[in-house]
């Protein structure tokens, strides 16, 4: 019996003391948070003074900076007319070739930077301005293409002034001339430009529609098919494009000239101070002549 109740007196007893380290973890948990600072959140939304104020002024400056520093390099986005290391290995051409071809023609460059017979030499010389000039000058014997005489009128006045002086787009047109030139000027050295243009599978030349501003139209875009005579002259003309088109007397045409006379086998526009004459073969003239 004495044993027993020995047993029961030490299970009472061992689960008292759980209960009583229980008990004091809850009451220490309780003391903690109990001194724990009380945050009023709506008073501090009531009075903005409650709130640590951190003024800090950037200047514009600074914001260019910054932005410059995570702008991307002007090199992933190069000029079309720049010539490329990629160009000149698909099509088997030798840079350095393109560079002695060109120096040994002896043009006067001006102050080049780059290194000679590379890449970037061949880049700065796009970058001269008058270059086409000098080159039709030493070879006046080249036949240029419709693009290049197209450029040519467009840069006629800007040819003459200093490259770095010219708005972003008269750049553009200077540089597209001068690679031009040089691609016509030295075929077996100079890579051809946009070689590997996408092709359009829906078209049958290949091509996608160019935007307007890459348009350029030949000297003379028309070829003049018939003159119809009525109450009212029309001239039927096939645009350098395929389509057919007619004029009257003071219709503007694509390339901004304007129909001043139709006559039975020549049709006149002006273009500014220049006259353009389209003209057809009089058959009536030459049945008249046998």
């Amino acid at each position: 019996m004495k044993k027993i109740q020995t047993d029961k007196i030490e299970l009472f007893a061992k689960k008292y003391i759980v209960d009583i380290g229980i008990a004091a973890v809850f009451i220490f948990f309780a003391l903690v948070l109990a001194e724990r600072p009380k945050v009023n959140y709506r008073s501090i939304q009531n009075d903005k003074r409650s709130l640590p104020v951190v003024s800090r002024t950037v200047s514009v400056k600074q914001m260019q900076e910054k932005a410059a520093t995570v702008s991307k390099d002007e090199s992933e986005n190069p000029d079309p007319s720049d010539f490329s290391a990629d160009e000149f290995r698909i099509q088997g051409k030798d840079a350095e070739k393109l560079c002695e071809a060109i120096k040994s023609d002896r043009y006067k460059l001006g102050g080049i930077n780059a290194a000679g017979n590379s890449i970037e030499w061949l880049n700065e010389v796009l970058q001269v301005a008058d270059l086409y000039d000098k080159v039709t000058e030493e070879k006046p014997d080249l036949v240029l293409s419709g693009d290049i005489r197209k450029l040519k009128e467009q840069t006629e006045e800007k040819r003459h002034m200093p490259f770095k002086s010219l708005k972003d787009d008269e750049q553009k047109k200077i540089k597209r001339l001068n690679r031009l030139i040089l691609e016509l000027a030295y075929p077996k050295e100079a890579p051809k430009s946009h070689n590997l243009e996408v092709r359009n599978i829906f078209e049958p030349e290949g091509n996608y529609e160019k935007p307007p501003e890459l348009i350029i139209i030949p000297e003379k875009p028309y070829n003049l098919i018939a003159v119809l005579e009525g109450k009212e002259k029309r001239a039927i003309m096939r645009e350098y494009t395929g389509r057919m088109v007619s004029f009257k007397t003071g219709d503007k045409m694509i390339d901004g000239a304007v129909v001043s006379e139709i006559d039975r086998v020549v049709v006149t526009a002006k273009k500014g101070k220049k006259k353009l004459e389209y003209r057809i073969f009089n058959i009536k003239k030459a049945k008249d002549k046998k």
